[in-house]
């Protein structure tokens, strides 16, 4: 399995910042309030019946739909990462996912992630550094496990539970078939853990602390520009050069 920090893309640009600001606690907000805004125009049950509908079209061209699964993903890790949610789900996360999965908190982001869409959207996280700073070599080879365990979770879930009639009810099976999942995911999560420690030692980091010179759990990396411009960075990540979206922001001071 080939994992690790993406070279391609030079740190020297940009500064290191506190892990959690009051950008982050914003922009957590800010994707709370968008979805919590649109689930109260269309109802809850609405929204995700569009996101379903949507989902099952691009099921229907399932190539298209992994290769979306996958830009939209590492878009998404980016930005989450550049704002600093990557470090409140670390932090408030890691007394849950390290009993359970063995795994630091931030971990859950790829839960959610493969959750809400298929097990592709894992891959981008291998790649991430703000990402993989909080896991250790081995750690890194259970994300395959874990993307498998929650893959198409929300998909499957909500297409059974459209199915249950007034003479059969579907919500007890679905929630037990999800409890089966996670039952199984600790286990083939902590199997794979075994395997990785074998390979990589248990205290091998992929990001080291010695060589980034700064404390990679109180601190971020974040790029240079404002809010916004940061933002249209992460958009664009992984995103070729024609498919690029890029602005230049200045003040005219006349002639």
């Amino acid at each position: 399995m080939s994992f690790g920090v993406d070279k391609s893309e030079s740190s020297e640009d940009k500064q290191i910042v506190k892990a959690i600001t009051a950008e982050t606690i914003l922009a957590l907000v800010a994707l709370g309030g968008i979805f919590g805004f649109i689930a109260w125009r269309m109802g809850l049950a609405n929204m995700f019946g569009t996101m379903m509908a949507t989902a099952h079209d691009l099921m229907l061209n399932t190539v298209f739909f992994l290769m979306g699964v996958i830009i939209l993903a590492g878009a998404f890790t980016s930005l989450l990462s550049e704002f600093g949610i990557v470090s409140i789900a670390n932090r408030t996360l890691s007394p849950l996912m390290k009993p359970v999965f063995g795994l630091p908190g931030a971990a859950s982001i790829g839960v959610v992630a493969t959750y809400l869409s298929d097990n592709p959207a894992i891959m981008p996280l291998s790649s991430e550094k703000g990402f993989l700073k909080y896991f250790k070599r081995w750690e890194v080879t259970t994300l395959v496990n874990l993307g498998t365990v929650f893959g198409m979770g929300l998909i499957v879930t909500t297409f059974m539970l459209t199915r249950s009639t007034d003479t059969a009810a579907l919500g007890r099976a679905v929630l037990l078939g999800n409890l089966g999942a996670i039952m199984g995911g600790i286990l083939s999560v902590r199997l794979m853990g075994r395997f990785g420690k074998k390979k990589y030692g248990e205290d091998a980091a992929v990001v080291v602390e010695d060589d980034e010179g700064y404390d990679l759990v109180r601190f971020r990396e974040v790029r240079p520009g404002n809010a916004m411009q940061r933002a249209l960075q992460d958009f664009n990540t992984g995103r070729p050069d024609d498919r690029r979206l890029d602005f230049r922001m200045g003040v005219n001071l006349g002639d």
